[in-house]
């Protein structure tokens, strides 16, 4: 009875190891700031800062008005991320108005009022940054993409030219745009917001729930089953061909467990599979929004 027990069990042993175990949690993180500028305007003005969509902070120029809201994930607070930020985008926003009352005298943009939209973003996910860019706009459109990580400008609408004109003409103010998204940006993600370790509620990410793909694990499960099948039901001694009534009865019962253990198994898989499937679908349309008119 025991040498007809132990491959079954070792077979289910065989199939708990193929089994997917779950992948450790990972950390996908996406940093953005919205900034509205209106040059002759009062305030002049507007930032909002969001970690994941979700807004941490607005601020407003001239009255020097801060919002500050706490957002899941923050090794920091509202105020110390703020402390640590607020200099350098007060003189990112800084130098915008000055380039956008340049193209307003020069009257390069025939719109009145004009208002510039610019948004900033940079993303992280586990500890390797994937992206840094800017977008910018007048009145609500975006006419211009600046690529950080390779400084490429990207005009989208004609009045792009004049801006990207303007912005790329000097090399301090490109300087500052890459400086600020690829260095400070990720600065503040990796010290005020990604804490080490930590799972984080984030609405771009999609999480990988096993270490394997099921339709991989499958394969090896079934080859498993076959051996340790044939195993059981290959006569080894003299023996067991004298009392081959008594040792059939024992090897087809298990034989049909076996068989069921690996069903069994196949489904889980399989259900897990369609699941993996089921998220990845709806992950779709899901993410930070950069920039919205």
């Amino acid at each position: 009875m025991a040498r007809s027990c132990s491959p079954v069990l070792l077979c289910l042993l065989l199939l708990l190891l193929l089994l997917p175990t779950p992948a450790a949690p990972s950390c996908t993180m996406s940093l953005g700031y919205k900034f509205t500028i209106t040059p002759t305007g009062q305030p002049w003005c507007e930032m909002q800062g969001q970690v994941n969509g979700n807004t941490f902070l607005t601020y407003t120029c001239c009255i020097e008005k801060v919002n500050l809201f706490s957002v899941q994930g923050m090794k920091l607070n509202a105020s110390e991320a703020w402390n640590q930020q607020g200099v350098r985008l007060k003189t990112v926003m800084e130098d915008f108005r000055k380039k956008l009352l340049d193209i307003k005298t020069n009257n390069a943009i025939p719109i009145d009022p004009v208002f510039l939209q610019v948004s900033m973003t940079c993303e992280k996910n586990d500890n390797v940054f994937t992206n840094s860019f800017w977008n910018m706009g007048f009145n609500g459109t975006i006419s211009l993409h600046l690529d950080s990580k390779n400084k490429n400008w990207t005009v989208l609408r004609p009045e792009g030219t004049q801006l990207k004109n303007t912005l790329a003409s000097e090399r301090a103010m490109t300087d500052l745009l890459v400086k600020t998204s690829t260095w400070d940006c990720r600065e503040w993600l990796t010290h005020v917001f990604c804490a080490k370790d930590e799972t984080l509620n984030t609405k771009a990410a999609v999480s990988k729930t096993t270490r394997r793909t099921p339709i991989t694990a499958i394969i090896p499960v079934i080859l498993a089953c076959s051996i340790v099948i044939g195993i059981i039901a290959a006569p080894t001694t003299a023996t067991a061909t004298v009392r081959c009534k008594a040792t059939a009865k024992m090897t087809f019962t298990a034989i049909i467990l076996v068989i069921l253990a690996c069903s069994v198994t196949v489904g889980i898989l399989c259900v897990s599979l369609q699941s993996q499937k089921m998220l990845l679908r709806s992950s779709w349309g899901c993410g930070l929004q950069l920039f919205t008119c």
